[in-house]
């Protein structure tokens, strides 16, 4: 039935390679995300990276990941997937009025990185996710938090480090190994505390000195020493003083609450 059996009713959102439609499952009656290559994708081999990551979605199963149902080939490249009936905290830090509260910005970090161990310790292949930045984390009203957009995550291979791959990520939030063609859990840390510096001070990393972090607290008085410090860390420069993953920086989260 491919393509046919979906009924698009709305745009979503866009990148360089895709799109993301709302659409209703004729079959199942459900609404659903479908996303489909885009025919004039600036980026090189758009459409190799968009079939790995509908190859790599199917393997996943996790409460914080979008549920993968389903891959259409053809001209019209398209992965259906479960619907996120929230907003990103891209989109969210536009329209907030003010300082987001620290215990909710927590509680969305922690759930992330309930993904990421997810990722990390895969038990058919450990994955390391490499673009992690406040436009691919979505959050409901309720507060659940997800990861999205897999197009840059990659198979780690055996040693947990991913060594001579493309320097890919987005600028002030890809770790400094990345711009290397290493990525390995600590690189997607480190993602993760460059958007939580940005979602808690405004500071975009992107117009910053490159991997130059200003104090949180300098910059919202309202920040505990102790969320401040876990910060800091998870963005620290060397791989060895990082948080070494995603469990480890959790637990530092949670002791701030």
């Amino acid at each position: 039935m491919g393509l046919d059996r979906y009924q698009v009713t709305a745009m979503i959102g866009q990148g360089d390679i895709g799109q993301v439609f709302r659409a209703l499952d004729r079959e199942t009656g459900r609404t659903v995300a479908l996303k489909m290559l885009r025919q004039d994708s600036p980026a090189t081999n758009a459409r190799h990276h968009f079939v790995n990551e509908a190859r790599l979605l199917a393997r996943l199963n996790h409460p914080n990941i979008p549920a993968f149902y389903d891959f259409i080939a053809g001209r019209k490249c398209t992965i259906v997937f479960e619907l996120i009936e929230g907003h990103d905290l891209e989109t969210l830090l536009s329209a907030h009025q003010g300082d987001f509260a620290a215990g909710e910005v927590i509680h969305w970090a922690v759930q992330v990185c309930d993904a990421l161990s997810y990722l990390h310790q895969h038990p058919i292949h450990p994955i390391v996710f490499r673009d992690l930045k406040a436009s691919h984390i979505m959050v409901n009203e309720q507060g659940k938090a997800w990861l999205v957009d897999f197009n840059l995550a990659r198979p780690l291979p055996l040693g947990g480090r991913l060594e001579g791959a493309d320097r890919v990520g987005t600028e002030g939030f890809a770790a400094p190994e990345q711009y290397e063609g290493t990525a390995l859990p600590a690189s997607d840390v480190y993602g993760l505390g460059a958007t939580l510096h940005y979602v808690l001070t405004r500071l975009d990393p992107h117009r910053s000195r490159p991997f130059t972090f200003a104090p949180p607290r300098s910059v919202n008085s309202a920040l505990s020493t102790r969320l401040a410090a876990v910060i800091m860390r998870a963005v620290a420069y060397e791989i060895k003083d990082r948080y070494q993953d995603a469990c480890t920086l959790k637990q530092a989260l949670l002791a701030c609450l």
